[in-house]
């Protein structure tokens, strides 16, 4: 991905190209079976309720690029970011931090 960023001071109005590194991923370990847990109890909360993930998204004040990370890729999430989730499903963050039934 290139920036193009303007030097100071530069008066012709000629840009420099910078190249970047992509970003880090958010998360440098693997899902653990509680964040995958967590993503499929979400997902599944999610079609139960009839919302797709932009609507859910926007109505906890999240990204949906978020929202799809935390179905797909099972990222970390923060504990305010469950309770967000949570209570946009109408559950409670225990519901989508439980496991499978035995």
């Amino acid at each position: 991905m290139e920036i193009d960023l303007l030097l100071p001071n530069m008066g012709n109005g000629t840009a420099k190209r910078v190249s970047r590194v992509a970003a880090e991923p958010l998360s440098k370990t693997k899902p653990t079976e509680l964040r995958r847990r967590f993503a499929h109890n979400l997902r599944q909360a999610r079609e139960a309720a009839g919302l797709p993930q932009r609507v859910l998204a926007r109505a906890a004040a999240l990204s949906l690029s978020q929202v799809w990370e935390i179905e797909v890729k099972a990222i970390n999430v923060t504990l305010d970011n469950v309770t967000l989730l949570a209570k946009q499903l109408g559950c409670t963050e225990i519901d989508l931090l439980r496991p499978k039934d035995p």
